[in-house]
């Protein structure tokens, strides 16, 4: 349920700032949406170009329609000399979880994950475009449907529901599943 949550803030987080005291709802398309996670760091010295790139999906034409990005600050940089206050063990943990899917030798920043796949191909524009575009072409899997809402003493609720019409049901990679509530506060 970790990635949900993660989707649901990146999904919500506009929503959420464009209406602070209205419930808001939002539901995927009927394409799948590429997920694309960056490992990065303020301590790593080749990080803050992955980081621009980043934020500059949107304008390629990459917008949430297409992805949900995250930027995962992993905390392995911070006993380097400087302490990345973004940083959490819990995105560390994950990239070591994909590298041990994947056999990979070693953890490194920045890495680039598209739809839970290695890529370094983020360096060149029209190859993650269309790496994009093909991972878009395929049909969602599952129905999401997120909602935010306000909730006692300035909290949000936020609700989640998936629907899919397969029977199929089959372990996540790199997901811990487990039922957690969270409560966020409005600044």
């Amino acid at each position: 349920m970790r990635v949900l949550a993660w989707i649901a803030a990146a999904l919500l987080a506009g929503a959420a700032q464009a209406a602070p005291k209205g419930a808001c709802t939002v539901t995927s398309p009927q394409h799948t949406v590429a997920l694309v996670e960056l490992f990065t760091s303020e301590g790593c010295p080749y990080c803050p170009a992955a980081d621009r790139w980043m934020r500059e999906l949107p304008a390629a034409g990459l917008g949430r329609e297409r992805v949900v990005p995250l930027a995962l600050h992993v905390d392995y940089w911070n006993d380097k000399g400087w302490t990345d206050r973004f940083a959490q063990a819990r995105f560390t943990d994950r990239q070591r979880e994909y590298k041990a899917l994947h056999g990979a030798r070693a953890l490194y920043t920045p890495q680039v994950m598209l739809a839970g796949e290695d890529t370094r191909r983020w360096r060149e524009p029209e190859q993650f475009a269309a790496d994009v575009q093909a991972i878009n072409a395929r049909p969602s899997r599952a129905a999401i449907t997120l909602a935010i809402e306000p909730a006692e003493a300035g909290a949000l609720r936020v609700r989640a529901q998936a629907r899919t019409s397969s029977p199929e049901t089959r372990p996540v990679p790199c997901c811990k599943l487990r039922p957690t509530r969270t409560a966020f506060r409005a600044p």
